[in-house]
């Protein structure tokens, strides 16, 4: 069975200069706020979610590859029960 994680991420839309960087890295996980002009998370990564290796990966590929570094990925490994 593969590992599962519990992820949120979080996107600080005030340090955002808007590159486009994350959501060409990972366009399920991230995307264009057109009310701020900036990048946010989309859901469901705003929120603690099970994901899978693939998926943490990428967005953690999107969090070091942030100019301004204003992604953060928060990580808990799941539990193994469920």
């Amino acid at each position: 069975m593969a590992k599962k994680y519990k992820v949120r991420v979080t996107l600080d839309q005030n340090l955002c200069i808007n590159c486009g960087t994350c959501s060409a890295i990972y366009p399920k996980g991230y995307g264009y706020d057109e009310t701020t002009g900036k990048h946010k998370v989309l859901p469901p990564y705003n929120e603690w979610t099970e994901v899978d290796e693939e998926t943490l990966n990428l967005l953690k590929q999107a969090e070091t590859a942030c100019p301004v570094q204003c992604i953060k990925v928060y990580v808990e490994e799941a539990d193994e029960d469920k």
